[in-house]
């Protein structure tokens, strides 16, 4: 039995790296034994740098096989930080991230944002949203995608298109 029970430890771990592998150094794929939740990191990427700004995606987690609130497992969830590091004080207009992908709005639900407490310039803005997994998929999917953060438009490169892609490969079958 513990031959067996250490035998599905290093077979999953082996898993996961490969995984991990194969979506490229950027993406970390983590496997929780005890509640089966699968976790997929994207590490940080810079989104755009001008003289006036610097925008970060600073976190990007896809949760898979945990329960939503009724106690059924959902599809997936992805959660996204996005950083606006501004050189000087800048309005942010409604403290939303907005999508556009291919030219249609892409509705990601409310967005919550706060200042970066670590910001000492206090002009640093975080935002944070929850998407399901299908809705960051038809993002990640897209063959032009824009991101309004505040009042700063961009064109996500497809650099980070095919990282959100190396995300959507590694995971669960079940989510695809």
């Amino acid at each position: 039995m513990k031959a067996l029970l250490l035998g599905f430890i290093l077979f999953t771990a082996f898993s996961a790296s490969i995984l991990a592998q194969a979506a490229g150094n950027d993406v970390e794929v983590r496997k929780d034994r005890f509640t089966g939740v699968t976790t997929v990191s994207l590490k940080p990427q810079i989104l755009t740098k001008t003289a006036e700004y610097e925008i970060d995606l600073s976190k990007l987690q896809a949760e898979f096989g945990g329960k939503n609130i009724y106690g059924r497992i959902g599809e997936g969830s992805v959660y996204l930080e996005v950083m606006a590091k501004p050189k000087k004080a800048m309005s942010f207009g409604d403290l939303q991230l907005h999508f556009l992908v291919d030219g249609k709005p892409v509705d990601t639900g409310h967005t919550t944002s706060d200042l970066d407490p670590l910001d000492p310039s206090g002009y640093s803005h975080q935002f944070f949203i929850g998407i399901p997994f299908s809705t960051f998929k038809q993002i990640a999917i897209g063959k032009q995608v824009e991101l309004r953060v505040g009042t700063i438009e961009l064109t996500l490169s497809q650099t980070i298109l095919g990282k959100f892609k190396d995300v959507i490969e590694v995971a669960p079958v079940s989510a695809k």
